[in-house]
């Protein structure tokens, strides 16, 4: 067969319709065969949600470690005179400082609690006490909040202390922690329940006391003479010892305390003091004993007293049932500062030498 143009013409043109149907095929979006590999590779683009950004605040129980740490207690005086207590890790150095000057340090020991008193007053004026906590393996930390005091120039007005923000990280509010006014409500309201508490209990004698007795107060009143006061309730006559040396039978008054001065030998180291709480029949209802040593003793001279601790006593209550003013319960503290580790723990049967007493 002869070929001719015509026929290489219509080869040509049958080529080519068959290369647009393939192209047409493979590109058709009805092709099912092509879409898996599509879809796959846009289900791998589509996947990167679970971010690791959200599952990172691990640093939470760090940071809330650094807020638990600072001042958390603190007691200024009218005459600039104060107390300044807080948390810290156990063997960690705390400084204080007022206004960049070091006004005091100390290092924590037992339960991460630490205890402050500057050694010079504060002068009238306005103040900023700011912390700094070095732990055992030397890392430094700054108090995220720092004390604002403002101490009034009559030296009669209790200071106002505030407790605020330091740090730029810390989230915290500022908070009053001492106004004149909250602490005269302080003190009346423990005044109140005192006077009720103990108003409850002298209504009770018409029914029933339950016997109880306590060694208060002691005092050296000369090298050979003691002076002994206490609570004696339940009962109509108290008899004290010192060393086996029997006094003389007292009687509580209206109120049920007793006092009574008795000679002691003053060449004696230790001094075991005994008080026995007897009924109208002569039974024996109650006793209280306290050994003291001879030091103790002569640190009752010149008008200090020894005051025992008893069970719910505070340091605030015993300072003002002694001078009538709670707020001198640091002049306790300070004088007994190798005795109390933290101001609002004392524990019965401690004694305190109360200066002035």
């Amino acid at each position: 067969m002869k070929i001719t143009p015509y026929h290489i013409i219509g080869v040509s043109s049958v080529l080519a319709l068959l290369v647009l149907v393939l192209y047409f095929y493979q590109t058709s979006p009805e092709n099912t065969e092509i879409k898996p590999e599509i879809q796959q590779v846009v289900v791998v683009e589509e996947t990167p949600e679970p971010e690791v950004v959200e599952e990172a605040p691990v640093p939470e129980s760090e940071a809330s470690a650094e807020t638990e740490m600072g001042i958390t207690l603190a007691r200024v005086r009218p005459d600039g005179s104060a107390v300044i207590a807080g948390n810290a890790p156990e063997g960690s150095t705390v400084n204080l400082y007022n206004e960049g000057a070091l006004i005091g340090s100390t290092v924590v020991t037992g339960s991460d609690e630490w205890v402050i008193i500057p050694e010079a007053a504060l002068k009238p004026g306005s103040h900023l006490l700011t912390l700094e906590i070095i732990a055992p393996d030397g890392t430094v930390t700054i108090g995220a909040m720092a004390l604002a005091i403002e101490i009034p120039a009559n030296g009669e007005d209790t200071p106002l202390v505030a407790l605020v923000p330091y740090t730029e990280d810390v989230v915290a509010e500022a908070t009053i922690l001492q106004t004149p006014e909250v602490l005269e409500a302080e003190v009346k309201e423990e005044v109140v329940e005192s006077v009720a508490s103990e108003d409850a209990e002298q209504g009770a004698v018409e029914v029933y006391v339950a016997p109880r007795l306590t060694i208060r107060s002691i005092q050296a009143l000369n090298p050979g003479m003691m002076s002994v006061s206490g609570d004696a309730q339940g009962g109509v006559s108290v008899r004290l010892s010192v060393n086996g040396s029997e006094s003389d039978t007292i009687r509580p008054d209206e109120k049920a305390m007793y006092a009574a001065t008795m000679p002691i030998d003053r060449t004696a180291d230790i001094f075991k003091l005994r008080a026995v709480l007897s009924n109208a029949d002569g039974d024996d209802v109650a006793t209280a004993s306290i050994t003291l040593s001879r030091g103790q003793v002569e640190q009752s001279m010149g008008n200090n007293a020894l005051i025992v601790v008893q069970k719910g006593d505070a340091l605030w209550r015993i300072a003002y049932k002694t001078y009538g003013q709670g707020i001198r319960y640091i002049d306790i503290y300070r004088q007994n500062a190798s005795s109390i580790n933290n101001p609002d723990l004392i524990y019965p049967d401690q004694v305190f030498v109360v200066p002035n007493g």
